[in-house]
């Protein structure tokens, strides 16, 4: 019933709202502050762009990789990073964010990353079973993601680990008073919600079909966190 650009602007916004639900665990349900979720949303477009380019691997198994790699990551800036709190952690991350476009541009990573150019990224098709075309379906590619990562998000906060999380947020001493390993879980949810982020850039990589640098800079850190 809608248009093709139509359709790819509700796969963009689903995609942005994984990203928001991820920055939404971590700032919203265990209180710790992130202004650099552009790095790990860019951390995850690229690392889909080069496995489908560079190693032929197949889009939809991109997907958990750029979460496994996002939440890798997340976890090893999460140790030193969250030894701060309040403005301090924010300024830590913004920095971050601020840093995140530059880094993709080291000549370095330039043979991965395309440099300034970006790279550009093969869309699928959809399966010869289903007669649609590529932005539909990757608007119920996207739509079955985001349904799994609200789901998810949901089931944490209602566990055990959510009240942990929760507990963290409203009196870090009274939930270390509680039994509440307080780095364990600051560490966990920075890369869980590194993970979600990742998966996010993912999608976006593959529905926009081009990564570039200068896609994620601190202005989209911004956004997700005014969108939360």
């Amino acid at each position: 019933m809608l248009k093709s650009y139509v359709v790819f602007q509700l796969t963009q916004i689903m995609i942005y709202a994984i990203a928001i639900l991820s920055l939404n665990l971590l700032t919203g349900v265990s209180g710790q502050f992130s202004l650099g979720h552009n790095a790990f949303f860019a951390l995850g477009a690229y690392t889909a762009a080069i496995l489908i380019e560079s190693a032929g691997i197949s889009y939809l198994a991109t997907i958990p990789a750029a979460a496994l790699v996002s939440f890798l990551v997340g976890c090893l800036i999460g140790v030193p990073v969250l030894r701060l709190s309040g403005v301090y952690l924010a300024l830590a991350t913004f920095a971050l964010a601020v840093a995140t476009p530059q880094l993709i541009k080291l000549s370095v990573l330039e043979r991965w990353t395309g440099g300034a150019q970006g790279l550009i990224v093969t869309k699928p098709d959809a399966p010869g079973f289903v007669p649609i075309d590529q932005d539909r379906w990757l608007f119920y590619v996207t739509l079955a993601v985001g349904a799994l990562a609200y789901g998810f998000v949901v089931n944490v906060v209602r566990s055990r680990s959510g009240r942990a999380l929760m507990a963290l947020r409203d009196n870090p001493i009274a939930a270390a008073a509680m039994g509440v390993d307080l780095a364990t879980y600051k560490t966990l949810a920075f890369g869980v919600s590194a993970a979600m982020a990742g998966v996010a850039g993912a999608l976006a990589a593959i529905a926009v079909g081009f990564v570039a640098a200068d896609s994620y800079t601190v202005q989209l850190a911004i956004a997700l966190f005014i969108g939360m």
